[in-house]
């Protein structure tokens, strides 16, 4: 039997957001008492008891510039393990903007990408051409793909398995990304 103590637990995604500084309207109802501002800090103090060395920091808004300032964040943050991030997947420069985050600061902690795609109007948004061109992009970068998708898009996900499989088996898991041990 293993000793408990040998064990490192990594939080697999966390969220940080200040509700001032970015698109989030979904902040109300139920989520209402989350509608603060969450920082690293806010994060290591909730995992640090519970004996999490650290987590892969996820996007919270369709935004680039959070990208780039996560990314920041994680190089000074020793919690941030990995950072999911947003790019535009139908914008014809997605590369060179992978590439810029992938070269500035933190960038060697961009581990994969994602975007909402459940809050896309059409189902089968996954399988249009400008949008495969940008998860070719991702993938050429050997970064992953973080598909999140409600039932509606699980025809669409499955085509896009069987239309790139290299995609779809060539990403890098975010243990082959690479981790961070400080």
């Amino acid at each position: 039997m293993t000793d408990q103590s040998d064990i490192a637990i990594i939080d697999s995604h966390f969220h940080i957001w200040d509700p001032d500084r970015g698109d989030y309207g979904w902040l109300t109802g139920p989520f209402a008492p989350i509608r603060r501002v969450f920082t690293p800090a806010d994060f290591a103090a909730a995992a640090q008891p519970a004996g999490v060395i650290g987590g892969v920091l996820v996007q919270t808004w369709a935004s680039a510039e959070e990208t780039r300032e996560f990314l920041a964040l994680a190089e000074a943050n020793r919690e941030i393990m990995g950072v999911v991030g947003w790019v535009d997947l139908c914008a014809p420069d997605v590369g060179d903007v992978l590439d810029q985050l992938l070269a500035g600061p933190g960038g060697c902690y961009l581990k994969a990408v994602r975007h909402l795609v459940h809050n896309e109007p059409d189902a089968d948004w996954l399988g249009r051409a400008d949008v495969r061109n940008g998860l070719q992009a991702v993938a050429e970068r050997g970064l992953a793909y973080d598909l999140l998708i409600r039932a509606r898009e699980i025809p669409a996900s499955i085509a896009l398995a069987k239309a790139m499989p290299e995609f779809a088996a060539g990403g890098r898991s975010y243990r082959q990304a690479g981790h961070r041990s400080r």
